[in-house]
Parts: structure tokens; C-alpha cells; sequence
């Protein structure tokens, strides 16, 4: 799971006691149990944190519907160059 935070925040494994924190304004990499935290919880519901992966996915799903539109297509006409 990808997140990204305003804050430093530390978060714990309640089976193992690991605990991976993330820095601020970094996309962070995070194992999937960070889902199941309090502070993850607490964060995600405050605004603090948001995942990374879910809009960059919906971003690249409307760029390729966009590309394949007629409008958007350059014209083959004036991409080649004349001899």
C-alpha cells in the first residue's frame, strides 16, 4: 500500500510490535497491516494521510480514455516532414 502524509507518524504491528513510520510529502511504501492501526485510522479520518495508489490508477484510466478521442489525436498530416 502506498500513502502518502502531512505528518511523521509511526505505525504498529499489534502481532509482531514493528513499527514503520512515513515521513511528510513523501509517498511512502507500507506493508498492508498498516491498514488495521489506530493511528492509520485516526489519520486517514482527520485528513492527514491519503493513498497514493487509487488516484494516480483513476488519473491514468480517464488519460487513456481522453487519448482516444478523434480531438486529441494530432493530425498525421502535419507530423511528417517534407523532403
Amino acid at each position: 500500500m502506498r500513502i502518502i502524509s502531512k505528518q511523521s507518524l509511526g505505525f504498529r504491528n499489534q502481532e509482531t510490535n514493528q513499527i514503520v513510520y512515513v515521513r511528510p510529502l513523501e509517498i511512502s511504501t507500507v506493508p498492508d497491516w498498516v491498514a488495521n492501526d489506530l493511528m492509520y485510522i485516526w489519520a486517514k479520518t482527520e485528513g492527514i494521510i491519503e493513498d497514493v495508489e487509487q488516484p494516480i490508477q483513476a488519473a491514468m484510466v480517464n488519460a487513456t480514455v481522453e487519448d482516444d478521442s478523434p480531438e486529441t489525436k494530432p493530425s498525421r498530416r502535419h507530423s511528417r516532414k517534407k523532403e
